[in-house]
């Protein structure tokens, strides 16, 4: 059951456009609503705003030395002769 306080906050990200994700009670999957739109039902739902999925970025090197950043400037400006920076973007379940 969510709070008075996690109820304005989610209704204020979704003013704010931010995507909403829902889940019914007794329920552990979080989804998102279809093509009929957002309805709020407190009573019986949780809301969450919808996570960004993590950017992590690695300098590649074939002695296997690999080093692990997470902004693309640092891995870029780190990267060595013979490495390659490589993105990687984190895949959220259910998507």
């Amino acid at each position: 059951m969510m709070t008075d306080r996690e109820i304005i906050e989610v209704v204020q990200a979704h003013i704010d456009g931010k995507d909403i994700q829902f889940k019914t009670t007794g329920n552990t999957e979080w989804r998102s609503p279809d093509n009929n739109g957002l309805f709020w039902q407190f009573y019986d739902c949780d809301y969450r705003v919808k996570p960004e999925p993590r950017k992590f970025w690695i300098n590649k090197y074939f002695s296997n030395q690999d080093t692990v950043y997470d902004n693309e400037y640092s891995a870029k400006n780190s990267v060595i002769l013979g490495g390659e920076t490589i993105e990687l973007v984190e895949v959220m379940k259910g998507e």
